[in-house]
């Protein structure tokens, strides 16, 4: 019976898969949904394509893929359909796309020895979890074009250039980072 449950809704690997599945209407609404929030974010600018100079190297145009994952409760019931757009970052170039990629991250030996002393205090503890962490972080050190996602091209040609982070980017911790400690 879970096995029919769980394996009701796969996560599609590409959006033409998405768009062909029986649940088209709920991928695509989770889709523009994505788009629609990255586009309120300022997350990117449409641009002129930029153009090889003499002497120059040629503007590296990264892409992006759908991430689409559909959301599941306790029992194995999918609550929702979910899209993330991630830029394929492996494409980047050191040098032209990112130059740092380093982000402190604490260890866990650290967080165990803050537990420690605050139970033996009697202090209570809490955590916070940052939404869209990655989104929201400005890209200011290097200049990084992204051709327009699939299935939102206006036709013009034009790419965007990345105003924010963005999921898949090398520096995409560090941009968080640094815009914390601003």
């Amino acid at each position: 019976m879970l096995i029919g449950v769980v394996n009701d809704i796969l996560n599609p690997t590409t959006r033409t898969e998405a768009l062909a599945s029986e649940h088209a209407e709920g991928w695509s609404a989770a889709m523009d949904a994505e788009y629609a929030a990255l586009i309120a974010n300022g997350t990117w600018e449409l641009v002129a394509r930029p153009r090889p100079r003499k002497g120059r190297r040629k503007p590296n145009i990264l892409t992006s893929v759908w991430v689409l994952v559909a959301k599941r409760n306790e029992r194995g019931e999918v609550e929702r359909l979910k899209a993330r757009l991630a830029i394929r970052g492996f494409m980047q170039k050191f040098g032209i796309d990112y130059l740092a990629t380093y982000s402190p991250v604490v260890r866990i030996e650290s967080v165990r020895l803050v537990m420690l002393i605050a139970m033996f205090l009697g202090l209570e503890c809490t955590h916070v979890d940052f939404v869209t962490a990655f989104l929201n972080g400005d890209l200011v050190d290097v200049v990084i074009y992204m051709e327009q996602p699939e299935g939102y091209e206006d036709g013009t040609g034009r790419v965007c250039r990345l105003r924010k982070g963005l999921y898949g980017l090398k520096q995409a911790s560090k941009i968080w980072n640094d815009t914390l400690h601003k």
